[in-house]
């Protein structure tokens, strides 16, 4: 027998000898985590409980089942198995943490998890503790994982701009930038990582032009490595056009999501909810800009792409169409919009309590913020009679082309420029009120543009706004 025939035969008996070592030369594993890495958590939860149910039949090695932990605990953490995952996640922890045993990436990531985990649940003190620990025990690895290290980096710096410490945040960033430009080079993805983590810090920080320009490195990272329509590209630009919004350059920040979309419509088999976020996030853009006629345009595609695609988005796009009418003064449409969304929602009350709750707060706000009364002067008050003094909307309903039986609003194109030619001619003087509350015009439109979580737990106060502030918005 010649050495080499020797040598399979050595390795065929270690693999009969060790029955745990099979499934780590399976496909199953490598399948697994593939389904990981897409997204596809259940498909991996099924493979990775069987694998692990084959390991505890037999004397595991150690780093292998605690690695089948790791990868089980993220499947449960991407369903929000959240108790399920707490379970994996010390059990991971326990089997990793002996002393005989070296520091490893996959300790690092399973203490990472946990506190992933107690984020989720309320307790940040020991979120940003176990995230803490996470990064000390990957610097300690050897050989040096430098892209884990930057990953641990990244999520601990997440945490801790949540918390108020953006300071900190920042040059935990930049010290992994560093590293990662020294140790991988400028064109990396790693680099490219760290430059877009420390660009949407540095946005939210108010350092908007040092934000633009470190993701604009990372866009042209991401271009050079996979071409200028790459996944990762779109991505990117999103992240741009928000942080061009945060700077209130709505000018470059359309034109990024404008960006954005045609890549995406130009791909075969595009994701179509990603489209319809593009193009709702547009939308938001293009109000704010005072261009509600576009951002009416914007929000119909999007809708209509949702129903055509049956997307769990089509109510939060019915809502904002719904507040974009409600700039324009089209009060029947508004309302028409928000009831359809509030149908959607209806379908199954338990899981959309909170939608339902932040389209009530819309509704009301339809209601307050358009049926106001003008205040008349005193010297007009007294000299007109009781019959002429008895308030009527600043804002007239359109009147209803369909049956009040439809399904949905009847969706057309107007111009900012006519509406506000019709706004003026109907416009009477008025006095503004003593407690004029201008931020309500701002809450309007910010949900257009950003996520929102309105809820009557919430105590938000509700306002008024008087008829000549909503005349100085809508011109």
């Amino acid at each position: 027998m010649n050495p080499l025939e020797k040598l399979r035969s050595a390795a065929r008996s270690v693999r009969e000898a060790i029955p745990d070592q099979r499934p780590w030369s399976a496909p199953e594993v490598r399948a697994a985590e593939r389904h990981l890495e897409e997204g596809r958590f259940e498909e991996a939860e099924r493979v990775l409980a069987r694998l692990l149910a084959e390991l505890e039949d037999n004397d595991a090695v150690r780093p292998h089942h605690g690695h089948l932990l790791v990868c089980l605990t993220t499947a449960q953490i991407g369903q929000d198995k959240w108790a399920e995952a707490r379970h994996m996640a010390e059990r991971a922890i326990d089997l990793l943490s002996e002393p005989r045993l070296r520091p490893s990436t996959d300790l690092s990531a399973a203490i990472e998890l946990l506190g992933r985990i107690e984020l989720h649940a309320g307790e940040e003190a020991e979120a940003e503790h176990l995230l803490r620990r996470s990064l000390q025990i990957q610097e300690e690895v050897r050989p040096l994982d430098v892209p884990a290290v930057a990953g641990r980096a990244i999520e601990l710096a997440e945490l801790l701009e949540y918390k108020g410490k953006p300071g900190e945040a920042l040059a935990l960033l930049q010290a992994s930038l560093e590293r990662a430009e020294a140790t991988l080079g400028e064109l990396h993805t790693v680099t490219a990582k760290c430059l877009l983590q420390l660009g949407q810090c540095q946005s939210h920080c108010g350092l908007h032009l040092q934000a633009q320009q470190s993701m604009e490195r990372a866009l042209r990272i991401h271009q050079t490595m996979f071409g200028n329509d790459a996944e990762v590209v779109i991505r990117n630009l999103q992240l741009l056009a928000v942080a061009a919004q945060g700077a209130e350059d709505f000018e470059a920040a359309a034109e990024y999501y404008e960006r954005a979309l045609n890549l995406r419509e130009r791909q075969l088999g595009g994701s179509a909810s990603d489209s319809v976020e593009i193009l709702m996030n547009l939308a938001g853009v293009e109000s704010e800009m005072g261009r509600f006629g576009r951002a009416a345009e914007r929000l119909q595609q999007a809708i209509g792409k949702a129903e055509v695609e049956r997307l769990g988005n089509l109510p939060k796009a019915l809502e904002k169409l719904a507040v974009v009418y409600m700039l324009s003064g089209r009060l029947n449409d508004a309302g028409s919009s928000l009831t359809r969304a509030r149908d959607l929602y209806e379908t199954d009350p338990g899981r959309y309590r909170l939608e339902i709750a932040a389209n009530e707060e819309i509704h009301q706000q339809l209601r307050a913020y358009y049926h106001v009364e003008p205040v008349l002067e005193a010297p007009q008050i007294a000299e007109q009679p009781a019959a002429a003094l008895q308030p009527a909307p600043r804002f007239r309903p359109v009147p209803a082309d369909v049956p009040a039986a439809r399904q949905g609003p009847v969706f057309e194109v107007f111009e900012e420029e006519e509406a506000q030619s019709a706004k003026a001619a109907a416009r009477a003087p008025v006095v503004p009120s003593a407690t004029a509350d201008t931020s309500a015009i701002a809450i309007l439109a910010s949900l257009l543009s950003r996520e929102h979580a309105l809820s009557k737990e919430s105590g938000k106060q509700q306002v008024s706004v008087p008829a000549d502030e909503w005349d100085r918005v809508l011109t």
